[in-house]
């Protein structure tokens, strides 16, 4: 097992998806031998859940961030993608993976803490014009083109708006 954990502790308010997720975790848990213990939290007591919610109110911020990137290079500044638009899901996707590996918190950031090593990977900005390399079974297709970089960690690229409509 990666964490080397025998016992771990889920903590969530008591709607319907969080509680359908926890049982998803605990089966999956249970096939790898790790015990799971359950803790709810009274619905809409944010205080007893706060270091979640700080996180998640982190990510907002960063994926808001990462959104206006693309919108002071394509518009100006104008607001052209709402927090309701898709490419909204993918900039909360990656505000996570960002981090996860760049915070640092108690001297580690979690990619260190979990895989026992700095992260060295290469980036682009989230939305950069990229060159993309395609896998094709035709000898003669093209294999490079131009895509929005816009998930590191499944290396995923829309080639145009359309095809981005397409991914989500």
């Amino acid at each position: 097992m990666h964490t080397q954990h025998r016992e771990v502790a889920l903590r969530s308010d008591l709607e319907p998806s969080n509680l359908a997720l926890a049982d998803g975790v605990r089966k999956t848990c249970r096939g790898l031998g790790i015990v799971v213990h359950h803790e709810p939290i009274v619905r809409g007591d944010h205080q007893s859940n706060g270091a979640a919610e700080s996180t998640l109110q982190q990510l907002r911020l960063k994926a808001g961030i990462l959104i206006n990137q693309i919108e002071e290079a394509v518009a100006g500044g104008r607001i052209i993608f709402p927090c309701t638009h898709p490419l909204y899901n993918w900039a909360l996707l990656h505000a996570g993976w960002l981090h996860n590996r760049y915070v640092v918190s108690g001297g580690t950031t979690a990619f260190e803490r979990s895989a026992d090593r700095v992260y060295t990977g290469r980036l682009c900005m989230f939305g950069e014009v990229v060159l993309g390399y395609i896998k094709t079974s035709r000898k003669a297709a093209p294999r490079w083109t131009k895509a929005f970089g816009l998930e590191k960690p499944y290396q995923m690229m829309a080639t145009s708006l359309s095809m981005l409509k397409e991914f989500l």
